[in-house]
């Protein structure tokens, strides 16, 4: 006979997942510092975006840029919080506010701990005064698009959710390499710690929502076992056709 998972067993890989790629953004981020050898592509790859510029492509970017500003990312934090906080869905507007203030901690102590500069001044069409490394836009972006696409998976919008996540962090990553205010390097840090943190959030609402189906019912109510998963807004469920 097959053994049953664990109920901790998703939660956990996920975790060990997350701490993982924040390893590897240390040294990846030691590397950068020293400015090794995953800094090598960056001076061509700099050099391309430039050499590629037009106004459409210009107008596309600065665009999707705007929308990873830390202002952009608090209002949206803010609006689909509120939202999911009417829902009656308040773990999870919490969660989603953890996330990103960790998100915005991490990435400014990673700014100073590594310590880079960006692309030369006047190659650039946007004007940055922190440390490159990493990026705060890509960052920001992994973690706050994912999250809302995760937690559309449950729903029957879970396609379009995730696909739409998936092309912003993409348009994000070349935006900030087109505009010249990034390097390669920074954005393979930014996607690195992003993915980190974003693991783990995902990782503490898995465990949240299994712990809330294993939890004894309450006087009055039917045990969680006897609803639909769907109902307790499990994204690991299978969605009721």
């Amino acid at each position: 006979m097959t053994p049953t998972p664990t109920p901790t067993r998703i939660p956990r890989a996920l975790a060990a997942s997350s701490v993982v790629l924040l390893l590897v953004l240390v040294l990846v981020g030691l590397d950068v510092h020293a400015a090794g050898v995953l800094t090598a592509g960056d001076l061509g790859t700099q050099a391309w975006f430039v050499a590629h510029r037009d106004p459409g492509a210009t107008l596309l970017a600065r665009t999707v840029s705007a929308l990873g500003t830390p202002v952009a990312k608090t209002v949206e934090v803010l609006v689909v919080g509120s939202v999911l906080v009417l829902r009656h869905r308040w773990r999870r507007a919490l969660l989603l506010v953890v996330a990103t203030t960790l998100t915005g901690a991490l990435t400014t102590i990673a700014k100073h701990l590594v310590d880079t500069g960006r692309p030369p001044r006047f190659q650039a069409l946007a004007v940055e005064a922190s440390p490159a490394f990493p990026s705060g836009h890509v960052t920001g972006t992994v973690v706050v698009y994912g999250l809302l696409a995760w937690f559309a998976l449950a729903t029957r919008g879970r396609l379009p959710a995730v696909s739409l996540a998936v092309v912003l962090v993409v348009l994000t990553a070349l935006s900030r390499l087109y505009l010249g205010v990034h390097w390669l390097s920074d954005v393979l840090g930014g996607a690195l710690l992003g993915t980190g943190v974003l693991l783990l959030a995902i990782a503490v609402d898995v465990a949240r929502a299994r712990a809330t189906r294993s939890a004894p019912p309450r006087r009055g109510r039917p045990p969680p076992a006897a609803r639909p998963a769907q109902a307790l807004n499990d994204p690991t469920a299978t969605p009721t056709p």
